[in-house]
């Protein structure tokens, strides 16, 4: 009984001195155990599924190969400076409706925010058949002053390409303002064509 006691005393010693200032390891993170706050890795439809999560929480982003946070009530990019990323699909129907039917890259911000552009990258998948004419994709808000540019439709093999600043005016850019989605266009109808692309985009958010 004495040798027991003994053992015990001797325990607890160590267990006082492990939470006296010494490190003391757990298996555990510092996380809640209830609700869904914990990193999730999958791809931007099932994201937005989950229920019960909390404002902050961190996923990765499978679709956009990305972190995104939680903001209360959709997944979105991290923001550092409101810089964000996305990246979009264009199948070749809508490569050719482009001219006449530009795409939502990013929606509307808001009253008293602006959405600027600030670089953009587009991978152009060749199936059979290059397009005749609206070779150059237009990335900018629907009125942007300055839009970036790529010509890649006429591709007649897969590649990727980086967009180059404009810094003048065309019909239908005529000036940035707040509360206006960025749109991918391309500068004519394009025809005949079949290839499709994915086009990635960084932006800032602006608030007035």
């Amino acid at each position: 009984m004495r040798k027991l006691i003994s053992i015990l005393m001797v325990l607890l010693s160590f267990g006082a001195m492990a939470q006296d200032g010494h490190i003391i390891y757990n298996e555990h993170s510092n996380y809640k155990m209830y609700g869904r706050d914990v990193l999730v890795r999958s791809d931007a439809t099932n994201l937005d599924t989950l229920t019960s999560v909390y404002d902050g929480s961190i996923a990765f982003d499978t679709t956009k190969r990305h972190f995104v946070g939680y903001d209360g009530e959709s997944f979105k990019s991290l923001a550092f400076g409101q810089v964000r990323d996305t990246v979009i699909s264009l199948s070749s129907a809508e490569i050719l409706a482009l001219s006449g039917t530009p795409k939502t890259v990013v929606p509307a911000p808001g009253s008293g925010k602006m959405l600027q552009v600030l670089n953009a990258s587009v991978k152009y998948t060749y199936v059979s058949t290059a397009y005749v004419s609206g070779h150059t994709l237009r990335v900018g808000t629907s009125v942007s002053q300055d839009f970036f540019s790529c010509k890649v439709l006429d591709a007649t093999t897969s590649t990727i390409r980086g967009f180059v600043q404009n810094t003048h005016a065309v019909a239908g850019y005529a000036g940035s303002v707040e509360n206006t989605p960025i749109k991918v266009d391309s500068n004519t109808t394009a025809t005949t064509g079949d290839g499709t692309a994915q086009l990635w985009v960084r932006y800032q958010v602006i608030e007035f």
